[in-house]
């Protein structure tokens, strides 16, 4: 391989961000001339195997796995090259340690993918050990779009909060903002409940965005609210306008025009102390990536609020984007 130089490795660290980058922008960006970039690359792709390829995210039902080989003396070069033939097979790399090659490969269903492992590389000449492990999900770091590396804006403004008010409705604007919806509500559980009493399942400390007075009011209340199916675990519901949790308040789920439904249980530690509630518009999957990205956040107001809620400040009233009102006028 080529030795890379300073000016070499800024443009590949350019490409890795954006593979589709004009020269000219390129060069503009790395200060030379867009004809020094051409030729660079040029160089890149004839010396130093630089290679650009199309991927495509979450592509449906394809199974991805990597293949850990062990080959036998003098085999490792012979094995490489019949792997990197292969259809399947993206690449192929040769490693130190505790396998020899290293191979990711590509299939429309995890049959093939166990079928190619028994057929060509177990049983493939020259392989004296191999492993396989299935890919779940390829990271990468999202440029410019990304959610701050989860939620480090919301983490650095609620370190300057002393009021569990405020921290709710930070937490409101912060789920809205990066958890797709303009619906949200965040509220603390009270510490004690005594059903026979009829008390609110929450404290008056209460939050929400793109909700009426109506339906928090309707959600406050413990005999109301699908809340109690989910304590100190998520719910999420598909259709609240089928699902037998909301049909004691269906008509207020109408008239709100909220079909999915996400809530998330704010922790800390192994203490309960509240509901993060996302609503959406139309009916989403289940995904389990916007479970664990909400239950970050969630998991972040609970830290948050226990620190506050041990410095003293106590909660106040129940209260809107804009305004606050006593619990018995939210009727």
């Amino acid at each position: 391989m080529a030795e890379l130089q300073p000016l070499d490795r800024r443009i590949l660290d350019i490409l890795r961000e954006d593979g589709r980058i004009s020269n000219v922008e390129l060069a503009r960006s790395v200060g030379v001339s867009e004809k020094t970039v051409r030729q660079r690359i040029a160089r890149l792709v004839d010396q130093a195997g630089l290679r650009f390829r199309a991927e495509i995210e979450d592509a449906g039902s394809s199974t991805q796995v990597v293949f850990l080989i062990n080959t036998g003396p003098g085999q490792r070069l012979v094995v490489a090259d019949r792997m990197a033939q292969q259809p399947p097979v993206d690449s192929v790399r040769l490693t130190t340690g505790g396998y020899d090659i290293v191979v990711e490969a590509s299939f429309d269903s995890d049959a093939e993918a166990l079928e190619f492992f028994v057929r060509d590389v177990e049983a493939g000449d020259g392989v004296e050990r191999a492993l396989s492990i299935h890919v779940i999900k390829s990271v990468r770091a999202s440029s410019g779009q990304h959610v701050e590396g989860t939620f480090e804006r919301f983490e650095a403004a609620a370190a300057r909060l002393d009021a569990p008010e405020a921290l709710l409705d930070l937490a409101c604007e912060a789920a809205g903002a990066q958890m797709g919806t303009n619906r949200v509500f965040a509220g603390m559980m009270r510490s004690r409940l005594d059903p026979e009493r009829g008390e609110p399942l929450f404290n008056p400390c209460v939050r929400w965005r793109g909700l009426s007075s109506r339906y928090i009011d309707a959600i406050f209340r413990s005999d109301s609210s699908p809340i109690q199916a989910s304590r100190g675990q998520h719910l999420f519901v598909s259709d609240a306008r089928t699902d037998p949790l909301f049909a004691p308040i269906l008509d207020l789920v109408l008239a709100e025009g909220f079909q999915s439904f996400l809530s998330l249980p704010i922790h800390h530690n192994d203490e309960y102390l509240g509901h993060l509630n996302l609503y959406y518009s139309t009916v989403v999957p289940f995904d389990i990536e916007r479970v664990a990205q909400g239950q970050e956040l969630a998991d972040a107001v609970g830290k948050h609020l226990r620190r506050i809620l041990e410095s003293g400040s106590s909660p106040g009233q129940v209260s809107g984007p804009r305004r606050t009102v006593d619990v018995a006028a939210a009727d």
